[in-house]
């Protein structure tokens, strides 16, 4: 089941890697949309830099925290799924978004939305 896991956590970034290996190659084709490269490739690297931490937790302290847990309700295999979610998360909230996130445009003519 481990390395099930470890599959899925390490084909997340390959999927961004590949992402932005298209879209850089639609750049250099002229059929650029909207899509950036670079952006991919940076959202593919903190998701595979969050999978090693993840690789790590999982070898060294995730046995010795479902034994201190003990529980029937939370398996070790409960907690393997859910520890890349939870990096992911605090990785998120450490780093913050990448650039302001805007929803349409601001318009300062009067009567115009805000």
């Amino acid at each position: 089941m481990t390395t099930a896991i470890y599959v899925i956590w390490f084909s997340l970034p390959a999927l961004l890697f590949l992402m932005a290996l298209w879209a850089w190659l639609e750049k250099l084709s002229d059929k650029h949309k909207k899509t950036r490269p670079g952006e991919l490739f940076k959202q593919g690297v903190f998701v595979l830099v969050c999978a090693g931490i993840a690789v790590l937790i999982d070898k060294y302290l995730l046995v010795e925290v479902a034994a201190a847990i003990n529980s029937e309700w939370l398996p070790l295999t409960f907690l393997q799924i859910i520890l890349l979610p939870i990096i992911l998360l605090i990785g998120a909230r450490l780093l913050g978004p990448s650039e302001k996130i805007l929803i349409g445009k601001e318009t300062n003519k009067p009567g115009g939305r805000r």
